[in-house]
């Protein structure tokens, strides 16, 4: 705990970055090993790391992270086309000739994707995390898990309400009997 916590988050840290800086050919498959120890090391939340992880800043970024990840590749991507109809990538990266502008625009780009992206959370990510809620509500989610052909027969492995597992199954296929 604490001091011995701080220094192993560290540590983790560390290894992390040098493996992901320097391995190279097959051994790279070895990263996720890496952040499986890495995940464990700051499960526990006893060091200082931790707790500077836990800022309601970066909590909440952590919320949206989902979808900046979905939106970054498509906005970066349209950037990158319309920056090239306006003549501003010379090369394969938009330099406008200053370090400081660069940077600037890259701070701004990193700004309107993540603005983007609270909104696909507000109207896309988190309706249908409602919409996910009610169907665990009513045995939807089971269906999706526990009832998927096998060996060219339906099966269920718990107990399901099968009157509306029967409504939603394609071509009016009957319920299936339960297996015990």
């Amino acid at each position: 705990k604490g001091g011995a916590a701080t220094l192993l988050e560290i540590a983790a840290i560390v290894v992390a970055c040098v493996f992901i800086g320097y391995a190279q050919g097959p051994i790279t498959v070895a990263v996720t090993l890496i952040f499986v120890a890495l995940i464990w090391v700051f499960a526990g939340e006893e060091g200082a790391l931790s707790r500077v992880l836990d800022h309601p800043a970066l909590v909440t970024l952590g919320r949206w992270s989902f979808a900046i990840y979905m939106v970054h590749m498509f906005i970066l991507t349209v950037m990158m086309i319309v920056a090239r109809k306006l003549d501003l990538v010379p090369v394969r990266r938009i330099d406008f000739g200053s370090v400081w502008l660069n940077d600037l625009f890259a701070v701004a780009m990193f700004g309107f994707i993540v603005a983007v992206a609270v909104v696909a959370h507000r109207l896309v990510e988190q309706p249908a995390q409602r919409m996910i809620d009610r169907w665990l509500s009513i045995g939807m989610v089971d269906i999706a898990f526990c009832y998927a052909p096998q060996g060219g027969e339906r099966f269920a492995t718990n107990s399901l309400d099968y009157r509306i597992l029967a409504e939603w199954v394609a071509n009016g296929t009957p319920a299936p009997q339960p297996t015990a």
